[in-house]
């Protein structure tokens, strides 16, 4: 099925800026406030010591409880409460959670019993060692056993080829019938062979070693068995939606919009940030797939900024420049113990975050969160980008999580399953999206699709609703055949950003697909000589876009002043330059989306001479005046470039440029990692630019002159504050 996706982007015939959807809006800040964040202001290499591993040191294998287990060897299979040889699932406890988890622990089978007839008997370690827990599944499997759950402090066997690399694997205990050997008798298994497929499933619930918050380990095992049970009777729910948060990690993301039904995807520089990650996930949400860097107890996101202006850690090998370094700030473990997310099923694509042999590890955290989480995968060493979506597709199946887990695992020894697998995700058989046209005018008629996809193998009834700013437009009742139906439909949006969203009901049960779209102003053209254009005086303000272009200049002597434009995909596009004044304007973006340019657009039909720019001010574009030339004794004067922006704020270019004047300019927006505020061309002339007026800049990031304009102190001087467009 197609699925809609939202493009923020110039136009494509100057710069192609990658798709963005926004995370939901913020909730207030004190309720969420990110706790290890608080490092801003030093140096990058104090920051760097924030994610290394002397900073956060993986625990030693001989350090770890499962060493000692493990020396012990095989002692004896485990105690068996339940009489009887055939049972499809295993519950391995260690015995001082028994009586305290006795009623939730009855529930729990019955439960099972009824959704999948499942026979369950309950397992007892009692200081047991992986050997002997294995050997008392291998015996079940010989009668039936499709899967366990391991409940408290299970012993882990160890893999690697030396203590240095060596990982804690669940593995061990879903290869049945494989050969584990540990050649150098040390304790951790360094050689895998024979049959190495996996013949169960296993989940984990593992709140041993939980201290962030009062709750005992019994505690929260009570609470996930009451999530548990109530999502079994439809009583837990948080929407239909998904959200795909990928760290500027495009590929995995806009595989799983393919997969998963109602799926945002978040991976813009300037949206996966720590900042955003908790508030976008109380929102509300079935599944989240993150895709960060990470280890055992941090989210690495990264940030739009510069060194000693915030970030907790700069990673230097992706730098250009000495002071342009890719910034990071966290979500950690304390941030997510106490956050009380709404969210089901973690998808959790970072090194190390499944290494539950750690304490408060991320992974056990999200599936011991109060009011969410149920499921998570993570793996226990490092990983690649896109290592759940496989499982992904199986779940959205809906499948068992410890099928599909099954499926899709096969000989990834570190990769783990948290909570219960003998759930599904449920997600709904017939799901909709709207996929809008490009380009809607404000006030005319525009057309959308309505495209419903469904997995069910009858024809069934359902009523599609249709809603434009939460006014409904559109009410039909269809029978819907696999694989599903698509419904055309027109509707006319106000100016700026419109919402709309598809309902469908069956069963007498709603959920609804929301996007947002763009009622964009017309393109204001000036093609008259000597023609003045105040957006304020002939109350044009505010001019609304999506991706078109705002204003066009296609004469001499234009004037355009008091405009105030807001997330064209190109701002201003100029094709006749001469005698051009553009001033006091404001071009910024208004949904926080890196968008549009202020730029000379193509084709140029005259240079751009005897021009001022001046009092202008520029808020979160992807380009400032990006990809500039022929300009002749023009004045950039007394502009401010501020908030976060995807590039260039002022680039300069070409052999034609003369006598160009920078003067009392802010270059004092964010931008990425791989572009400076003020870049000049190698190819610029060395006269082009009038050094001795060119004075009383702010810039942080620059890339002089051919001349070696702008010389700091002389010509500049760096940001002193970051001013914003009201």
């Amino acid at each position: 099925m197609k699925k809609t996706l939202l493009l923020a982007g110039a136009a494509a015939a100057i710069f192609v800026l990658a798709a963005i959807l926004t995370a939901p809006a913020n909730p207030p800040e004190s309720e969420y406030e990110i706790k290890s964040s608080e490092l801003g202001g030093q140096t990058g290499a104090e920051l760097m010591e924030y994610y290394n591993p002397e900073k956060y040191p993986l625990t030693p294998f001989e350090e770890t409880t499962d060493y000692s287990r493990i020396k012990k060897g095989f002692t004896g299979k485990l105690e068996k409460i339940e009489k009887g040889t055939a049972f499809d699932y295993y519950i391995i406890i260690t015995p001082q959670l028994l009586e305290p988890l006795a009623q939730e622990l009855t529930a729990y089978k019955r439960a099972v019993k009824n959704d999948l007839g499942y026979k369950t008997a309950t397992l007892i370690c009692d200081n047991c060692s992986p050997q002997d827990i294995r050997a008392s599944i291998q015996e079940g499997y010989q009668t039936g056993l499709k899967g366990a759950l391991m409940i408290g402090d299970i012993p882990l066997a160890w893999y690697g080829s030396s203590q240095s690399n060596a990982y804690p694997t669940s593995y061990y205990y879903q290869d049945v019938d494989g050969e584990w050997l540990d050649g150098n008798q040390d304790g951790i298994f360094d050689r895998h062979q024979g049959d190495t497929g996996q013949e169960i499933f296993v989940g984990w619930l593992k709140s041993n070693d939980l201290t962030l918050t009062n709750e005992t380990e019994v505690e929260l095992l009570e609470n996930y068995f009451e999530k548990n049970a109530a999502y079994r009777n439809g009583q837990l729910s948080f929407g239909e939606e998904n959200i795909i948060f990928s760290d500027d990690v495009i590929s995995s993301g806009l595989s799983l919009i393919q997969i998963l039904p109602f799926a945002n995807h978040v991976y813009s520089l300037f949206t996966t940030s720590a900042s955003d990650y908790a508030p976008a996930l109380h929102e509300g949400y079935k599944t989240v797939y993150v895709d960060a860097h990470s280890n055992p107890w941090v989210h690495g996101f990264t940030e739009a900024d510069i060194v000693g202006q915030g970030c907790e850690w700069y990673n230097p090998s992706t730098s250009q420049g000495p002071n342009v370094k890719r910034c990071y700030n966290s979500f950690s473990n304390e941030d997510l113990a106490p956050a009380k997310l709404k969210v089901l099923i973690y998808l959790l694509n970072g090194c190390h975050v499944g290494r539950l042999t750690e304490q408060d590890n991320l992974a056990n955290w999200y599936i011991f969160q109060k009011e969410g989480g149920l499921s998570a995968t993570a793996a226990t060493i490092s990983i690649s980008s896109g290592y759940y979506v496989s499982y992904a597709a199986k779940i959205a199946e809906n499948k068992i999580f410890g099928e599909a887990f099954l499926e899709t695992q096969n000989n990834k020894k570190e990769s783990v399953l948290f909570g219960d697998p003998t759930l599904r995700a449920n997600y709904p058989s017939v799901y909709e999206s709207i996929i809008v046209d490009e380009t809607n005018v404000a006030g005319e008629e525009n057309g959308a699709t309505v495209e419903i996809t469904s997995k069910e193998t009858s024809p069934v009834s359902a009523t599609l609703e249709i809603y434009l700013n939460e006014e409904s437009i559109l009410n039909e009742t269809l029978t819907i055949a696999s694989p599903g139906e698509t419904v055309e439909f027109s509707f006319t949006p106000a100016p700026g950003f419109n919402t709309l969203a598809a309902c469908l009901t069956m069963n007498q049960k709603t959920w609804c697909s929301r996007t947002e779209t763009m009622g964009v102003s017309p393109t204001l053209e000036i093609n008259e000589d000597n023609y003045v254009l105040d957006c304020a005086a002939q109350g044009l303000n505010p001019r609304l876009g999506w991706d078109g272009i705002g204003i066009k200049v296609n004469a001499k002597n234009a004037t355009i002043q008091n405009c105030e434009l807001a997330t064209f995909g190109v701002h201003l596009s100029i094709t006749e330059g001469e005698g051009l004044t553009i001033k006091n304007n404001k071009f910024y973006n208004e949904k926080n989306y890196a968008y549009g340019y202020l730029t000379p657009y193509g084709p140029l039909t005259a240079p751009i001479k005897n021009a001022v720019i001046s009092g202008n001010n520029i808020t979160g574009l992807s380009v400032g005046l990006g990809f500039v030339e022929y300009y002749e004794n023009t004045l950039i004067s007394d502009n401010v470039f501020s908030g976060e922006m995807a590039c260039y704020l002022l680039r300069l270019r070409g052999t034609l440029t003369n006598n160009l004047i920078i003067r009392d300019n802010k270059f004092c927006a964010t931008v990425n990692e791989n572009a400076f505020q003020l870049e000049c061309d190698h190819e610029l002339d060395e006269y082009a630019i009038n050094e001795a007026e060119s004075t009383g800049n702010q810039i942080d990031l620059v890339s002089p002159c051919t001349s070696g304009w702008p010389v700091y102190g002389e010509h500049y001087s760096n940001c002193i504050q970051q001013e914003q467009t009201p």
